[in-house]
């Protein structure tokens, strides 16, 4: 994995033979490298929250937040390049709240990609930047099932995911763990 942000490191990053690019927001700005990373099958991982958590909030000196709004700008355009090149996105944050993670996907959407591709980003490719899509990433026999369910169809509403009413089911593994929400005989919450 590298970190990189900069046209220069994604390029060099992409010609070492990095599997994934972590930020990658100066992409855009490297065609060549965008080409190479859907040729060599290098996922990125743009980490849109983290570029909108600094630019909205009082916590930074404006300097900073004007900053971390055009690297997101440019993030966008990155992702926008990607998915038009068949690079393979997945998903990752690194910015709070902590658990607000569904909110990468719906910035995802916004950035271009539909939310089927958003969410795959959240399970199959993130499991394969990850190399785990052996064991999970993928509802299929075989796999572990970790898996929610939620009131609404996020193909049509990516933000479901971000409200925690919204959840209906957890399984781990196969397990219940949590019944919560809004469906069902009321609003319930148990550990399993």
């Amino acid at each position: 994995a590298s970190h990189a942000e900069g046209a220069d490191g994604i390029r060099l990053s992409v010609e070492a033979g990095a599997d994934t690019i972590e930020h990658g927001e100066e992409g855009h700005l490297v065609p060549e490298a965008i080409a190479a990373m859907a040729e060599r099958g290098t996922i990125l991982v743009p980490t849109l929250s983290v570029f909108d958590h600094v630019a909205e909030s009082d916590a930074f000196p404006a300097w900073m937040r004007e900053r971390a709004r055009q690297l997101g700008q440019s993030a966008r355009l990155t992702v926008q390049a990607a998915r038009k090149a068949g690079v393979s996105i997945a998903m990752g944050a690194d910015a709070p709240p902590q658990g607000g993670n569904a909110q990468e996907l719906v910035r995802l959407a916004d950035a271009g990609l539909t939310p089927l591709e958003a969410l795959t980003a959240a399970t199959g490719v993130a499991a394969r930047a990850c190399r785990v899509d052996q064991l999970v990433g993928t509802v299929e026999p075989g796999q572990v099932a970790d898996l929610i369910v939620v009131d609404g169809n996020p193909l049509t509403d990516l933000a479901i995911l971000t409200d925690p009413r919204r959840v209906w089911l957890v399984l781990q593994g196969g397990t219940v763990r949590a019944r919560c929400g809004t469906l069902g005989p009321g609003p319930r919450r148990e550990r399993g």
